[in-house]
């Protein structure tokens, strides 16, 4: 039963998520015909640092925002003190491919090539967390993820896996919530909230594939019906959100650096470390 009740709240929340989609595919065709420019993480990160005098932030990123948020903290942990991600595809996704269909509306998603199931460059970014684990003791990852996400099977999106003896990494596990429903999840909720009270620093929120930054903002107006209170004046100023690119590459060039470094140019030494 659990299959169908996530698969109803599933199909609410993809017509409920409908304009978001639709605005995250026109600006990546604004963006395509020079009528529009987006915001990096870096540059967020940076404004956010300048309205706030804080030097680290807090990262929150669904899907594929999630394995943006990973890598970029992965990258750069003196940067960042939190990082939670929910239903993200840190070993990528069978319906990658799916994406190509966004061609025909002028959107060409480079990213395809980062979100196919078990690509070399997740396997470099896995191989990177595994042996760098004990070395973000500054740094918190909490990855939430649903057995019933009908878009990332439940292997491939757990992050423990991928760094089994990182003492730093909690997860969550979630039943009845498929990919998108996920974001309404009490759990989800409550950390986000934990977040935004506990913490002092700026908190950014990334989106994901094919989304704008209004898919926040529609989990923003549930969130404030059962937690009104903390959603004060103080508390909202932390509070980033922007539409990234979610067509282009991810970069990781620390983590290619240390992996051609580490194991040369022959991607067949993957194998040794037991992926």
């Amino acid at each position: 039963m659990s299959k169908f009740k996530a698969l109803r709240k599933e199909l609410y929340c993809i017509l409920n998520y409908a304009r978001s989609l639709t605005n995250g595919l026109v600006r990546q065709w604004k963006k395509n015909t020079g009528l529009k420019k987006h915001r990096t993480l870096e540059q967020v990160i940076q404004e956010a640092s300048e309205q706030t005098g804080h030097k680290r932030c807090n990262l929150v990123g669904h899907s594929f925002g999630g394995l943006s948020s990973l890598i970029y903290t992965l990258e750069n942990p003196e940067k960042v003190s939190t990082c939670i991600t929910i239903a993200s595809p840190f070993n990528g996704t069978t319906l990658a491919d799916l994406s190509y269909l966004f061609l025909p509306l002028g959107v060409y998603p480079k990213t395809v090539s980062q979100l196919r199931r078990g690509n070399d460059f997740l396997k470099r970014v896995q191989a990177y967390f595994r042996a760098h684990a004990g070395n973000f003791e500054g740094t918190s990852f909490e990855n939430i993820f649903s057995i019933h996400d009908e878009f990332i099977s439940e292997e491939d999106s757990q992050l423990k896996i991928f760094a089994p003896d990182a003492e730093n990494v909690n997860e969550y596990m979630i039943r009845g919530d498929g990919h998108g429903a996920l974001m309404h999840n009490d759990i989800v909720h409550k950390r986000i909230i934990n977040l935004l009270t506990e913490s002092e620093l700026p908190t950014i929120f990334l989106h994901g594939f094919g989304m704008d930054q209004s898919f926040f903002k529609k989990t923003f107006k549930k969130m404030k019906q059962n937690y009104e209170s903390v959603f004060t004046p103080e508390n909202e100023k932390k509070i980033f959100m922007f539409t990234y690119d979610f067509t282009e590459l991810i970069k990781a060039e620390k983590i290619e650096r240390w992996y051609k470094r580490t194991f040369g140019e022959d991607m067949l030494k993957m194998n040794l470390l037991n992926f």
